[in-house]
């Protein structure tokens, strides 16, 4: 029991220490991301997302190294999701259309907003570049003072909190089915122990009932 209760109490600090932990993720940092990405034809890829910080700003170069010609569109909420549904949408002044390349490309997005930043290969925006296959694309992008979006920081944490409970209940089940022993199983050895301290043996008591039955 004193076994059970060491491993509750640190899976409870755990937790504690889990939500501690969430404000300082949230905290304004440089958010980076440098790889090679496929885009298949008229998709897009969300390469970054971000919540944008005081006097955030976006930085990326990129190369096509496979395909035709992309845009990369930086989008807050409000137009991704209107360019997810095919609707009017606008992206930040400065990103790039039809195009095979773009160096130190800055922006300089809104606080307090989220932003998704895109590699698009689809028929949108008008100006953009049109789809003719699949892409690949590499890609070094980076955000100053942006943050983690509270949705995201909210799925983090029901799945740190999701994997403690999975890992306690294990715990316990391996507790009870190694550790801990049976009240009967427990009965039965103290009377074994007890007819030994007696002169009485288990084994030969046994034998002698079923000799006589």
């Amino acid at each position: 029991m004193r076994s059970l209760l060491k491993v509750m109490t640190i899976l409870v600090l755990s937790v504690l220490f889990t939500v501690a932990c969430l404000p300082a993720t949230a905290a304004a940092a440089t958010w980076t991301n440098s790889s090679v990405v496929s885009v298949p034809y008229d998709q897009h890829n969300v390469f970054m997302l971000f919540a944008a910080g005081n006097d955030a700003q976006v930085s990326y170069s990129f190369t096509v190294q496979l395909g035709g010609r992309v845009d990369i569109l930086v989008m807050d909420q409000a137009n991704y999701d209107a360019y997810r549904a095919s609707g009017p949408f606008s992206y930040l002044p400065g990103s790039t259309l039809d195009a095979l390349s773009g160096a130190n490309v800055v922006l300089a997005p809104v606080a307090g907003e989220v932003y998704y930043m895109v590699i698009d290969n689809t028929f949108e925006p008008t100006g953009g570049a049109d789809p003719t296959g699949s892409v690949t694309v590499s890609c070094n992008a980076s955000v100053l003072n942006a943050t983690l979006p509270e949705q995201l920081l909210d799925f983090i944490w029901i799945i740190g909190i999701g994997a403690l409970v999975v890992f306690g209940v294990f715990i316990i089940i391996i507790y009870f089915i190694f550790f801990r022993k049976p009240k009967q199983y427990l009965a039965g050895r103290r009377l074994m122990n007890h007819m030994r301290k007696i002169n009485i043996h288990p084994e030969r008591l046994a034998f002698f009932l079923y000799a006589y039955t």
